[in-house]
Formats: C-alpha cells, structure tokens, sequence
C-alpha cells in the first residue's frame, strides 16, 4: 500500500496476507469433498514460486459446486498465519471453475522430527 497509491486497497483491506487462519477459519469454513487422483505433472518455475501444473481429473467439490484443480505451489515462508506465527511452507491447491470462480485450498506445513 506504501509503495504506490495505486496499491491502496492492498494497505485497508482486511483479507489481505497474511491472513490469520485461526481469527478466520471458524467464521469462513465451509464442508468441501476432494476426489484427488494421480495425474501427469508438470513443473514450472515462474519467478515468482514453483508451481506443479495438473492435466485434469481431480476436484474439489464445495456445497453444490465442483472446481478442477489446475495447480498447486508453494510459499516459504507461509503466506498465512495461525495464532500469529508462520509456518515453514505453504500449499496451495488452485482448483477453476467454468465461471470466473477460483477455490484455494491451503495446507500449512511444519517440520517434525522422524518416527
């Protein structure tokens, strides 16, 4: 929001990352259903993060709507928070939709030693 009065929005809003899942998660959660299947992969490094790209199949399914998921990357640190703190990785499953609709599932990660 500082670096250019065009960004302003970025600065007021209040679901802006980082998000703090534990504030959010009760008041946003809604039950989803995933049918994740193997699928041929491709790997691609877009400056910005590396993003594992899906060939189809595999869904997640909110309410009465059913998105495709199309590619999933990582954030290191996490982009969010819970209880304020951040995670070593963060997935994110990026699932479209025939409207212009995404739906975003994200997994925080933690390292733990072996068992």
């Amino acid at each position: 929001g500082e670096l250019d009065p065009r960004y302003a929005a970025c600065q007021q809003g209040h679901f802006q990352s980082p998000v703090d899942l534990h504030v959010v998660a009760r008041r946003l959660a809604r039950p989803l259903s995933l049918d994740y299947r193997p699928d041929a992969l491709r790997l691609v490094n877009n400056g910005h993060t590396v993003q594992v790209q899906h060939q189809g199949g595999s869904t997640l399914t909110i309410g009465d709507r059913t998105y495709t998921l199309a590619q999933y990357h990582v954030h290191s640190p996490s982009e969010h928070t819970t209880e304020g703190r951040r995670h070593p990785l963060e997935l994110h499953f990026v699932h479209t939709h025939p409207s212009p609709d995404l739906a975003v599932l994200g997994a925080l990660l933690d390292e733990r030693a072996a068992q």
